[in-house]
């Protein structure tokens, strides 16, 4: 099934959740919503330009990795997580395939956002945080994280 928005054709994949859109070479996937959005921010200038010939595809943990550390969590969600990982998608479908408690920014003595996490509801309980940073996706826990960035750069608020 395909949907026009401000004339950007958007696709269903292969959940009720997942569709997908092409920006000029980037393709965007999240849920209805997130892909308006993005389509309201790549018209704004709001989204960035891709890298590496339109595809930003991040390295994603093996599922043997998803699996040891996430030992709860069907299969289904596990590849939903590698999913999210590999094609850029918003921290809110990594945090809805963990089933944890809504994704939360770490901020700078500036206020400004140096990293994105899915919530488990434990500082050392695993989970993904997204360093802005780097723009990578990390398996670890959030006490791990900021500990590791107090030690290169200083405390946090």
């Amino acid at each position: 099934m395909k949907r026009v928005y401000k004339g950007y054709t958007i696709t269903k994949g292969r959940t009720y959740q997942d569709y997908c859109v092409n920006l000029n070479g980037r393709t965007r996937w999240g849920t209805l919503a997130e892909i308006r959005a993005d389509i309201d921010d790549w018209i704004n200038g709001a989204l960035p330009e891709p890298q590496r010939g339109g595809f930003n595809m991040k390295r994603a943990p093996s599922l043997a990795t998803l699996r040891k550390t996430f030992p709860m969590l069907a299969d289904e969600n596990l590849i939903a997580v590698r999913e999210a990982i590999h094609f850029d998608r918003k921290m809110k479908a990594v945090d809805r395939a963990l089933n944890n408690h809504g994704v939360e920014y770490i901020r700078d003595v500036y206020g400004e956002a140096i990293a994105a996490y899915s919530n488990s509801g434990d500082t050392y309980a695993p989970t993904i945080v997204r360093d802005y940073a780097t723009g990578n996706y990390r398996l670890t826990t959030l006490g791990d994280f900021v500990e590791t960035y107090e030690r290169r750069h200083g405390a946090l608020p």
